[in-house]
């Protein structure tokens, strides 16, 4: 009866209870989290009050609907929280992930996003 007891703590201390990070929109015209094709995003991680990603402070990993940097249809994303949307989004693309994380995707850490904000795609704004 004690080992039973004793196995939950010990299954859950590879993964820590972490707080939520924040993703902030530093620079880029989003309005209500729609992003338009083309449209360059700047972003900022806070993660815990002790770690800071993104514009000023370029580091650790960001993903775009969980590819690390982003790719060619999704709009890419660098280490320092610079997003960039393809000229045209795919036809069935509902939403954008993006994450940044202080570890990388794959490790124990990783249950630990440090921030992740949703955003959708939209028309290219009109002049």
């Amino acid at each position: 009866m004690r080992a039973a007891l004793l196995l939950p703590p010990l299954l859950l201390a590879g993964c820590p209870i972490c707080p939520t990070g924040e993703l902030e929109v530093v620079s880029g015209a989003v309005a209500e989290d729609v992003i338009a094709p083309g449209e360059i995003v700047v972003l900022r991680a806070t993660y815990g009050g002790d770690w800071t990603a993104g514009a000023g402070a370029c580091g650790g990993h960001w993903y775009v609907n969980d590819v690390e940097g982003g790719s060619a249809a999704l709009g890419t994303i660098d280490a320092c929280g610079r997003y960039i949307a393809p000229p045209v989004f795919p036809d069935d693309l509902a939403q954008l992930e993006v994450e940044a994380s202080e570890h990388a995707a794959g490790t124990c850490a990783d249950c630990c996003p440090s921030a992740v904000r949703w955003f959708r795609p939209g028309a290219p704004p009109t002049p």
